[in-house]
């Protein structure tokens, strides 16, 4: 029997709760991990070119196909039901929070362009962020916005298409 079989006989006739480690513990050998990251049972990752900063929380889907590249940084977020897709490049900074339901995809329609989310932004629930977009420092992303383009770093941005709302001028300072 060999490793595979056996940890096959273990997952099955282990309890539920054993099942979800195991599987968890699956995904942080499948990518390049810091330390303290933590994978929830509705995570899943394909693809090689996976990179995850210390400790960050996954609960979503993240796909890098053939060449594409994710990079995701310190103390971040992505919660269930995001799907992260690439093609080429997605970075994403450091203390991101990405809410539920979020799409983030570098490739429409055969037309490939890296998506850029800077350190500290929030994205919230059910957003799309489309390929081409680059979201600056600080940026907060309103529930449903699509978002495509330029972001400038502390801006509140929302609506379909995402217009900047306002920006915080006295962060800035």
């Amino acid at each position: 029997m060999n490793i595979f079989e056996k940890m096959l006989y273990i997952a099955l006739s282990a309890p539920m709760r054993v099942r979800e480690w195991l599987y968890c513990k699956s995904l942080q050998e499948k990518v390049d991990c810091g330390k303290n990251v933590t994978f929830l049972p509705t995570a899943s990752i394909d693809g090689v070119h996976v990179s995850i900063g210390d400790n960050s929380l996954i609960a979503g889907e993240i796909t890098a196909f053939w060449n594409g590249f994710v990079d995701i940084g310190e103390d971040c977020y992505v919660g269930p039901g995001t799907r992260i897709v690439a093609k080429a490049d997605i970075t994403i900074g450091d203390h991101v929070l990405i809410s539920h339901g979020v799409t983030i995809a570098d490739e429409d329609q055969n037309k490939i362009h890296s998506v850029h989310i800077e350190d500290d932004v929030w994205v919230g629930f059910d957003c799309s962020i489309l390929p081409g977009t680059h979201i600056g420092k600080c940026a907060i992303i309103g529930a449903g916005s699509v978002v495509v383009g330029e972001i400038p770093a502390y801006a509140l941005v929302v609506g379909n298409p995402a217009r900047v709302f306002r920006i915080d001028e006295y962060a800035q300072a």
